[in-house]
């Protein structure tokens, strides 16, 4: 394999996403859910996470909430801090199992009021990774295991969602193919049909490789 296309929108290493402006955490999930199941070879995330965050202003008891979480997915989370806003918040982080998923969002769904800060006051984190498949014949589309992986912080595909009061999902995209032919079109028409955000026009790169072995990419579009 000498090219490859890439749709990254947006880094996630970064920690850039599309927002899923009005849709419900339950729509962005099952959007979400749906694609995954209709487009590629996974069916569960890889990765799932219970995250609450501290309030800076008091706007809510993130300790009551801790307590409340620390019964049903354990005692002992991660603990982290961060900055928003300037000021240095803490929060807490349970990796959850598959089958605690439902029960997760549950969890989430009810206690996610309404507030003004960036983050929180709980969010729900999942990772898909995953190859392409045709939604038409069930096929996983060839050569997806040469395309190399560039960055040792994301693998190729993943699709990573984050549902709270503002869901976001990163993804980023490995395609074996060449160039942006008819036939690469359709696939793509195919994929945006069932994704919940709108493929960015900006975010799509042709990688190359060069005379000394080194990849380079150039932005193309889908009208190239």
């Amino acid at each position: 394999m000498d090219r490859f296309i890439t749709y990254e929108g947006l880094p996630i290493k970064s920690g850039g996403a599309h927002s899923l402006g009005k849709l419900s955490m339950e729509d962005s999930y099952q959007r979400t859910k749906g694609f995954i199941l209709n487009h590629t070879d996974t069916k569960i995330p890889s990765d799932i996470r219970l995250t609450i965050y501290e309030s800076p202003n008091g706007d809510f008891d993130a300790i009551k909430m801790k307590r409340k979480a620390s019964k049903l997915f354990g005692l002992f989370p991660q603990k982290g801090t961060g900055y928003l806003s300037d000021k240095q918040i803490r929060y807490w982080e349970w990796n959850v199992k598959a089958n605690d998923f439902d029960k997760a969002f549950r969890f989430v769904q009810e206690n996610n009021i309404k507030i003004r800060q960036i983050l929180g006051p709980i969010e729900i984190s999942c990772l898909w990774v995953f190859k392409f498949k045709s939604s038409e014949t069930g096929n996983i589309y060839s050569d997806q295991d040469k395309i190399p992986q560039l960055d040792i912080r994301q693998k190729n595909s993943q699709i990573y969602l984050k549902l709270s009061n503002k869901s976001t999902l990163s993804a980023w995209f490995a395609f074996p193919f060449a160039d942006f032919d008819y036939d690469f079109k359709k696939i793509v028409d195919n994929l945006q049909s069932d994704l919940p955000f709108q493929f960015s026009d900006k975010s799509w790169r042709q990688w190359s490789l060069s005379k000394n072995n080194n990849w380079i990419s150039r932005k193309i579009t889908q009208h190239n």
